[in-house]
């Protein structure tokens, strides 16, 4: 079994006096009374300012204490008990400062030793307020040293905090005494670890050990669980690191993805003003069956997520409104499958319905709407959005059905930064001279048009320098017209922002591709490494066209099968 690292709650009062507490019949000293703590070469000194004393002092005195239980949370204290100290990995700027605290209120205190300036003890010790460090050095040079400095300023920032406070009728010093001795509360975290300190502290402070929720809930679960509990810990650990489950439920990434789940089944979101608030709340269960039930709801919760992944709609429904419609797992503690399935039917079936109405034209349900409506990019741009997401969700979820395993990848859709790809951006009223030169070279590139009189006149004509804009408007016409005459139609202006030719891009791909023909965006697309959605893919291969004739453009054909694919769907009800 692994080694078990002691975690608790201690008071400003018990770090001074110690702590005992009882665990399954045995007394268990959380913390000796008179062994100081320990500040070792390999950290920096003290280097609290005006800034942070003074949040630490305003933040305990607004905290207003609502029942006998709640208290201030401070941030984690690392600590590895030696024969004669505990010594002090992390969080000597707040333990410093506490201490500094206690001394301006007369109160007992802890002790601290510093190894590379021994005077620092005795300073501290019989620290008072100093006005002026340079006349306080020039009568006690022994002290002088950057530590003592920045230990005496900070002092001065908390006498004159103080000093302020007398002029306020509302404050009052031994109800704040008495709130901080006992309502303000750190975490205590006592490694017992072979490693040295030097590592475990260098391990914390470049982040590879960040003390998260998870990972004090762990330990106190540890002291008050038996190990069925850390067995099951560790399977829910291990299958979290599987990125296709972590996506399914998941929108966002976490240190230690445990977190997430605790911050379900306590209902506690971390933020930055609460950074440990689920560990708080397991800690605030007053005994071992209100913990262990606690966990227990965390596993049947995990356990019914990993069901539901391996159920084809279940995984493709609920992974889609936890991204989409920010559906919170927490409904899952108390509904069972099938109340979960309908419930998610309805919320699906809403969007569609909203998105059904919104793409329709004078109540016309068909998908001429999606063909001629034109979607700019204002209040439309969510919808296209949603639409598109949609029309890829169910189209996996179709191919799942059909027996080939082909599900949605929800960890690229959901870290993929997505843009609207104009599949067509051709249209031809809108060239210059210079762009119609090109787009009739591009014909000729694709084998088309070469044998043609009279395209070949009409490029002979514009690459003359004197060509009058009326000709070359007529150019322009006759192009349209030869092209139609091939079976080509070119989109027009309207039809350009519809949502017959939108579909989800890769932002970066999106670039890439820029204002090129259909045949060369297909290339681009084939040759790229970036995720390309599924429904994206069948638009470069004319999948949605039976027997397309060509893949040089994207015709009308192609727009019309496109939008009838797009309304069908979207018109299909969500328990089918």
């Amino acid at each position: 079994m692994e080694k078990i690292n002691t975690l608790d709650l201690l008071s400003i009062r018990e770090l001074i006096e110690g702590k005992e507490k009882t665990i399954e019949n045995l007394k268990v000293t959380i913390k000796k009374k008179d062994l100081p703590f320990f500040v070792d070469t390999y950290q920096r000194g003290y280097k609290w300012g005006e800034k942070e004393v003074s949040e630490l002092l305003n933040d305990i005195n607004r905290f207003n204490q609502t029942n006998e239980e709640s208290f201030y949370c401070l941030q984690p204290i690392v600590i590895k008990k030696e024969d004669n100290h505990y010594e002090l990995i992390d969080g000597q700027q707040r333990c410093t400062t506490i201490f500094l605290i206690l001394n301006y209120l007369n109160n007992d205190r802890f002790n601290i030793n510093y190894s590379v300036r021994p005077s620092s003890e005795k300073f501290l010790k019989n620290l008072h307020f100093q006005e002026d460090w340079k006349v306080f050095i020039s009568n006690n040079n022994d002290f002088n040293n950057i530590d003592n400095f920045h230990f005496s300023e900070a002092y001065k920032i908390i006498f004159n905090w103080f000093i302020e406070k007398k002029n306020d009728e509302a404050f009052e010093l031994d109800k704040f005494k008495q709130k901080f001795l006992d309502s303000v509360k750190v975490i205590w975290y006592e490694v017992n670890d072979s490693e040295s300190s030097q590592q475990i502290f260098k391990r914390i402070n470049i982040g590879k050990i960040p003390l998260t929720n998870a990972d004090l809930v762990k330990a106190l679960l540890s002291i008050n669980c038996d190990e069925k509990v850390l067995h099951q810990w560790n399977e829910v650990d291990l299958k979290l690191k599987d990125n296709k489950f972590w996506w399914f439920i998941s929108n966002s990434e976490y240190t230690n993805r445990i977190d997430y789940l605790l911050e379900i089944v306590t209902n506690k979101r971390t933020n930055d003003d609460n950074k440990n608030s689920s560990f708080i709340y397991f800690e605030n269960t007053n005994n071992k069956n209100g913990k262990l039930e606690l966990w227990n709801n965390l596993y049947r919760l995990f356990l019914k997520l990993v069901d539901f992944e391996e159920d084809v709609e279940m995984y493709h429904k609920l992974g889609f409104v936890v991204w989409q419609l920010k559906y919170s797992l927490t409904n899952l503690l108390s509904k069972g499958k099938k109340d979960v399935l309908d419930e998610i039917n309805i919320d699906i079936q809403q969007l569609k319905d909203g998105l059904f109405n919104k793409f329709s034209k004078e109540h016309k349900h068909n998908y001429e709407n999606l063909v001629n409506a034109n979607f700019h990019f204002g209040e439309d741009h969510t919808s296209v959005y949603n639409l598109l997401y949609l029309h890829n969700l169910e189209t996996h979820l179709q191919i799942c059905k059909n027996q080939y395993f082909h599900p949605i990848p929800f960890e690229q859709f959901k870290n993929t930064s997505w843009s609207l790809e104009h599949i067509s951006p051709q249209n031809i009223d809108d060239f210059n001279k210079e762009e119609l030169l090109d787009f009739i070279n591009n014909l000729n590139i694709l084998g088309l048009l070469i044998e043609n009189s009279e395209i070949n006149k009409i490029k002979e004509d514009l690459n003359k320098e004197d060509i009058q804009s009326e000709y070359f408007e007529q150019s322009k016409i006759k192009v349209i017209k030869i092209l139609e005459d091939y079976g080509i139609e070119l989109i027009s202006e309207k039809e350009k922002h519809s949502m017959a030719n939108l579909c989800l891009m890769d932002k970066d791909l999106n670039s890439s591709l820029s204002n090129h023909f259909f045949h060369t965006k297909r290339k681009i697309i084939g040759n790229s490494t970036k995720f390309v959605p599924i429904c994206s893919l069948y638009i470069f291969n004319k999948k949605y066209t039976i027997r397309p004739q060509e893949f040089s453009f994207w015709n009308k054909e192609d727009r019309e099968n496109y939008a009838n694919e797009l309304f069908n769907k979207l018109n299909q009800n969500t328990n089918d």
